[in-house]
Order: structure tokens, then sequence, then C-alpha cells
């Protein structure tokens, strides 16, 4: 079972269930009315699941398509040191990958109305083509940055596509559905990018770049409450607090400071070390950033729901790494 976890990276599943759920209650704002969101919170928990069995099936695969280089650079991995066949992987990362687009599936087609039950299906079908696409094809190229942001944008549309509401003019998304989602996506595309360089060639103007883009991405979150959309559950509406659209850009600069911290660490020393403990920082920072849109369009109880996810996370990478 330890090897089988260890194949997942089962610490890093947590924020992929943490951005679903974020994601969920980000969209469930904008109608204004809890109980028309979600008809049964099961379906929430359901797709919680789901997310994770996609995002598992994509470090499962990764291994797979990986073993020939594992075998030689990383021979403490579970298929290297034989703990797992690789024809049971196969199994067991293609398991996870259908059984995680036929569960999103059920939960559109037993939750949700009109074409709205066919939106998950599809959007769990897209994320599960791009985790195949980057595995097994881009992965190694200079595409693969652009690729690993694709599926988070995609696990990111996954959680708001549970909202029964095929309104949007983005095939179904409002505008600020798809600044989230992108803005999430630009962030892991220089995430990925900036851990690319752990064992490559390091220079000032590749931290630089990478850098640059994971806060492009933050800021197209800090910019969110400016669309001109109307918030009815939002935290800044709420009793009248007027200065709180000014405080989520705020809030948002505030999270990020570790991240800029470790940043500027690497960039003033570009050492392999540097750049671990940065991109490191930048995975832990997601719930962070995850808590907050939850704070700021559903309130402080989901919140703490998602910082949760610490819990977990935490307890098993005593014993499993997430690298």
């Amino acid at each position: 079972m330890l090897a089988y976890l260890r194949l997942m990276r089962i610490p890093n599943v947590f924020t992929a269930m943490a951005e679903v759920l974020a994601a969920a209650l980000f969209a469930a704002a904008f109608l204004g009315e809890e109980a028309a969101l979600f008809p049964h919170w099961a379906s929430l928990m359901l797709l919680m699941v789901a997310s994770g069995m996609l995002y598992s099936a994509g470090m499962v695969l990764n291994d797979y398509f990986d073993f020939e280089q594992d075998l030689k650079s990383r021979p403490n991995r579970p298929l290297p040191l034989e703990e797992i066949s690789l024809q049971q992987a196969l199994i067991f990362g293609g398991g996870l990958l259908i059984g995680g687009v036929v569960l999103s599936a059920v939960v559109g087609f037993a939750f949700c109305d009109g074409l709205a039950s066919w939106r998950l299906a599809v959007v769990a079908a897209l994320l599960a083509l791009l985790i195949l696409l980057y595995d097994k094809t881009f992965k190694k190229t200079l595409w693969a940055p652009l690729f690993m942001g694709l599926c988070r944008m995609a696990n990111v549309l996954l959680g708001v596509s549970l909202v029964a509401d095929w309104q949007g003019p983005l095939a179904g998304f409002s505008p600020a559905e798809v600044v989230i989602a992108s803005g999430m996506g630009i962030y892991v595309v220089g995430l990925t990018y900036l851990a690319r360089q752990e064992t490559e060639e390091n220079t000032p103007s590749r931290l630089v770049v990478s850098s640059v883009v994971m806060l492009v991405g933050i800021a197209m979150w800090g910019v969110v409450p400016y669309l001109g959309i109307e918030y009815p559950l939002t935290v800044w509406e709420k009793g009248g607090n007027v200065g709180g659209k000014q405080m989520w850009p705020i809030l948002l600069l505030f999270i990020s400071l570790p991240v800029l911290r470790r940043l500027l660490v690497a960039w003033t020393a570009p050492n392999p070390g540097n750049i671990q403990l940065a991109v490191k920082q930048a995975i832990f920072s997601l719930l962070f950033y995850y808590a907050s849109l939850a704070l700021a369009f559903s309130g402080p109880i989901p919140a703490v729901c998602i910082l949760s996810f610490f819990i977990p996370m935490l307890l098993l990478g005593r014993y499993v790494y997430s690298t």
C-alpha cells in the first residue's frame, strides 16, 4: 500500500481536491442561493474524489512513461525498485484516469439538469486527455509547462462545472470563472517552468521569467472584483464592508510574500537547493490561495475546510515524498 501511495504522490492530491472545492464555491457565489447550486452536497464530495483520481492517474502514468529515465536518475521510486510492476502501474493509472472521468459524468447526469449535465463529463474527459498528452508526449518538450497549466485550468473548470448554470457566454462559463481558471493555469505554467530548472542550467533571466509568469497568474485573480459583476455572497458586501473589495488584492499579496521571498533567494543563488525550496513553497501556497478564494466569496467556514487539507498533507508527507 505504501508503494502505491508513493507512486500516486498522495500528499499532492489534496491540492487538486481543494481546487475543485474552491472553484465550485466561487461559481456558487454568482447565483446567490447556495441551495440552488448544489442539489446535494454529496455531488461536491464525489467531484472532489473524481478530481483526486484524475490527479493521481497523472502521477502514476508519469512514472510509467518515465521508467527508463527513473532507472538511472530516481532508482528509489516504486517502479525501479520493482515494488510495483510496469503492467500493474499501467492498469492502476489507467483505471484511475477512466474512473475519474466516469465518476465526473455520473455526478453530472445525477445532479445537474439540461446541457449542464454533459459539461462535467466533457471537462473531465478533456482533463484526462491533457494528462495523457503531458505524460506521454509533451513532458520533455518546451510545451510541458503550458500543458501542465492547462491541466490545472481544466481542474478549476471541473469544479465550476458543478454549478447547474448554462448562461455564461464562454461555453457556459462566466468571464470571472474563466479569469480565475486562467490565472491558476498561468501560475502553474510559471511554477512548472521553475521546477524544470532544478536539473537544468540555471540563469537569473530564466528565474525572472518563471517568477513573472507566476505573478501574472495571481494578478489575474486580483482583478476579479473589478470586472463589474455582482457578488451576492462576497465578504465585502456582507455587512456593508465597502473596503473589502480593496482588501482582496492585498490579501493575495500577503499570501504571495513567502513565495516571493523564496524566489528572491533563488535569484541571488540559483542553485538546485534554493530552486527546490521555491518550488515547494509555491506548491505549499496553493492551499492558501484556494482558501482565500473561499474566504472572499463564501465565508470563513469553507476557507477553514480547505486549510484543513494541510493536516493529511503534512501527516502523509512524513512517509510519502510529494516530488
